[in-house]
């Protein structure tokens, strides 16, 4: 939903985006028609405060921006099936497998929920992370996507009719820095100590550990 109240609707099966008025108006606003806009199967919707609105094709693996005026792009994702679904890359870079779901956290980092269970993060700066590799098991699905103000993600696992709260170890990179193996997630009991190790290559390397968004004085 916009700011003026107009409804939004991907449909995968028409291979456009609907908007419906707040008079029950039904419009054709992206795809289908227009050569300049196609997409292939349009999955999710989000829009950000700037008002753009972000639409998954969870056919090309690609994000793409529409501006308030109309003007689309593609944000992020593309046919670089060499690097599908990759743990580190740059916007168009990576190719992110059947998109589901999109969403936005305060700080601008677009989340991006995949039916093969994967959870992407693509900060402002295009860099893009996976958070959450597979969830462990084939059968998951990454279906509706939140994230509250602590970067606590919560999804639908659509594969396993339950909601789940993401636990994995957020991390996120620089362009031209690629991590070659990402921190794992952890279960410890309170108290416990735990370690994480991490491997990237690209230039100028430095890192820095936060918990819940706030830096670990020391961890660097």
């Amino acid at each position: 939903v916009d700011t003026f109240g107009n409804l939004y609707v991907a449909d995968m099966q028409y291979r456009y985006v609907a908007k419906i008025a707040p008079t029950g108006l039904v419009s054709r606003f992206y795809g289908r028609t227009d050569a300049q806009t196609v997409i292939s199967m349009p999955s999710a919707l989000v829009f950000d405060r700037a008002g753009n609105l972000f639409v998954g094709d969870q056919n090309t693996g690609e994000i793409i921006r529409i501006t308030p005026n109309g003007i689309a792009s593609v944000y992020a994702g593309g046919s670089n099936f060499a690097n599908m679904g990759a743990n580190g890359g740059v916007g168009t870079d990576v190719y992110l497998r059947g998109v589901n779901s999109l969403a936005f956290d305060p700080a601008g980092n677009l989340y991006v929920g995949t039916n093969t269970g994967d959870i992407f993060m693509i900060a402002p700066s295009l860099a893009t992370a996976r958070l959450i590799s597979g969830l462990g098991s084939s059968d998951t699905s990454v279906g509706a996507i939140a994230v509250d103000a602590t970067a606590a993600v919560y999804f639908a696992n659509s594969a396993r009719a339950l909601v789940q709260k993401g636990s994995a170890v957020r991390y996120s990179t620089d362009p031209g820095v690629t991590i070659s193996v990402p921190p794992q997630p952890q279960t410890v009991a309170s108290g416990d100590t735990v370690v994480f190790n991490v491997s990237a290559v690209g230039p100028s390397l430095s890192y820095q550990w936060l918990k819940n968004g706030v830096v670990i004085p020391g961890a660097n």
